[in-house]
């Protein structure tokens, strides 16, 4: 990962994705290294908690089997 500055943007993105703030409460300059950071914090976090969910039905009762692979 990048240098601790860095860190820190990274978990304040993640950290805004878990309030349910949206992408533009990034506080950090347009392109600067924080602010990509920050974005892939809260990218990241984002992804790891649809990876978490199963998809349900349209129905919304029922998971939705998924094929296994071979």
């Amino acid at each position: 990962m990048a240098r601790r500055p860095q860190k820190n943007a990274y978990r304040a993105g993640a950290s805004a994705f878990l309030k349910g703030m949206g992408g533009e409460h990034n506080p950090h300059a347009s392109e600067s290294a924080d602010c990509k950071a920050w974005e892939h914090g809260y990218l990241d976090r984002q992804k790891m908690l649809s990876n978490t969910r199963r998809p349900v039905s349209s129905a919304g009762r029922q998971p939705v089997s998924r094929p296994t692979a071979h």
